[in-house]
């Protein structure tokens, strides 16, 4: 079945609203908070967009996109 294998857990991260930064913002506040994964609306886009550090030290940005519905 589709059930996680040994070792394999979810653990819920407190919840919280994606409020609106811009890339550069979002950046820095990482960089505050000392975390390596943060969720937040792009102030320029508005689109939920996750930014995150990666071991080489670099960031990497994702952007998400509106789609709609899936086509039947």
């Amino acid at each position: 079945g589709g059930e996680p294998g040994p070792g394999f857990r979810v653990m819920k991260d407190e919840t919280f609203s994606a409020r609106a930064l811009t890339v550069e913002d979002a950046v820095m506040q990482l960089n505050l908070l000392g975390d390596e994964l943060l969720v937040f609306t792009d102030a320029r886009t508005q689109r939920l967009s996750i930014l995150y550090r990666r071991k080489d030290g670099n960031y990497r940005l994702i952007e998400t996109t509106n789609s709609g519905p899936p086509a039947a």
